[in-house]
């Protein structure tokens, strides 16, 4: 059965016009899988409870970026599209609250941390990296612990677009550490040289985070849970 040219032309404005709603990338077919085992003192949930400090922040995917700034040559800043445009992977990952709470085997595409950091020139001596959110959340980490196979910047949760509920347009997921690792709601990442401590870390909560060694609290906050030193 021939097609016509109208109709032809017709069929390739839909298939553009699909390919601009899901601002379709090069997503990567192989998934990456970490390793999935529940921590001592973690029990597993079926649903995705999501913890904040204020009200989810209305953000779109037209208006949002992502900017860098700190100990790097230039500042740079991304939009949404320009993030899909990198190389992008899925990777199959737990989720440990600090509260309790384990959601497992969660699906996540978007870009490795390591292979955003390649867009940008570090100075030399650069050592940590603060993720800054834009409902005032921040946390940080050092750049060595946020280069393995499995530390992104999520735009896609189980395979549909990361809602403001899940902290989208896009968020930090980082599956070797507790949540509150994971920045939601993106809007800046500071390179610095000295680890600045984010939100929940000054308040009390262990800044290794790491739920293997059950690191949740620290006994020495630098401030009080009203945010006063």
């Amino acid at each position: 059965m021939k097609i016509s040219w109208k109709k032809q032309g017709i069929l390739l404005l839909h298939i553009l016009l699909w390919m601009s709603m899901t601002s379709c990338s090069a997503v990567s077919q192989q998934v990456v899988e970490s390793e999935s085992t529940l921590p001592s003192g973690q029990r597993k949930v079926d649903n995705f409870p999501i913890l904040r400090i204020g009200d989810i922040p209305e953000l779109d995917e037209e208006n949002w970026s992502l900017t860098v700034t700190g100990t790097i040559e230039d500042s740079a800043t991304f939009t949404y599209n320009q993030i899909l445009d990198l190389d992008t992977v899925q990777v199959l990952s737990d989720f440990h609250c600090v509260t309790g709470w384990s959601h497992q085997k969660n699906r996540w595409t978007g870009v490795l941390i390591r292979t955003f950091l390649e867009q940008i020139k570090l100075n030399a001596d650069a050592k940590f990296l603060s993720f800054l959110a834009a409902d005032g959340y921040s946390t940080s980490l050092p750049i060595s612990e946020c280069l393995s196979g499995v530390d992104m910047l999520a735009f896609r949760w189980e395979g549909k677009r990361l809602d403001n509920k899940l902290g989208g347009p896009i968020r930090a997921v980082i599956p070797e550490k507790y949540g509150y690792k994971s920045a939601m709601w993106l809007t800046e990442i500071r390179v610095t040289v000295d680890e600045e401590l984010g939100y929940w870390e000054k308040r009390g909560y262990n800044n290794s985070a790491d739920p293997k060694k059950e690191e949740r609290m620290d006994e020495h906050p630098t401030v009080n849970s009203n945010g006063e030193h």
